[in-house]
């Protein structure tokens, strides 16, 4: 085999080799390019999910504010009318000494005090309702009287032995308030368990 023949064999393998080893190369740059493209897509997922979780979270905490916010202007709203309503009772009932009804009223609130203690030792009353309550109690026989109260009506009794109960019209009212923000609660739309905003979810 002439030179040139051998030179030109080896030009021809190295060509082959070199062809080779490109292909070869090219094969694992396509794979890192494919696994890159991979990867890539997965840290995008995961940046994504991770978006769309904290986008859920911080969608979370704003909701739970605008709630916790509606819910406090709820009550605040409930205890606005509940304190206007109360406002008009007790201006009501601090005239209604001038009620034609009084009359009967203190004398169920005396009958009620007598009924609990069995026994008025002394009975405590507004100076304004003394015609009334003598009247009252000289019907019972019904032992001291002491004009010494001042209140809207009603009286504040004793049996002798520690006992007292106030049957004021002040004192009847204040134990009405509890029973009385349940009604205006549910009087009022929306201001009794408003704990969703914009209503019940799906």
């Amino acid at each position: 085999m002439a030179l040139a023949e051998i030179l030109e064999a080896l030009r021809r393998e190295g060509d082959e080799e070199m062809a080779r080893i490109t292909a070869a190369g090219d094969a694992a740059v396509a794979d890192l390019m494919q696994s890159a493209r991979r990867q890539a897509k997965q840290a995008e997922a995961l940046e994504a999910t991770a978006r769309d979780d904290a986008l859920s979270s911080d969608a979370d905490v704003i909701r739970h504010r605008a709630e916790l916010h509606v819910e406090r202007r709820l009550q605040e709203a409930r205890e606005a009318v509940f304190q206007e309503i109360l406002g008009v009772a007790k201006d009501r009932l601090a005239r209604y000494r001038s009620d034609p009804g009084y009359p009967a009223c203190l004398a169920a609130l005396v009958r009620e005090c007598s009924a609990f203690l069995g026994t008025l030792e002394v009975v405590m009353a507004d100076p304004r309702d003394e015609v009334l309550v003598e009247k009252i109690l000289s019907d019972t026989g019904f032992a001291e009287v002491e004009f010494s109260l001042e209140s809207w009506g009603g009286i504040v009794a004793h049996d002798g032995k520690g006992v007292y109960v106030r049957n004021t019209i002040e004192d009847r009212l204040r134990y009405a308030e509890p029973e009385l923000r349940r009604q205006i609660g549910q009087l009022v739309p929306g201001l009794v368990e408003s704990k969703r905003l914009g209503g019940p979810r799906e």
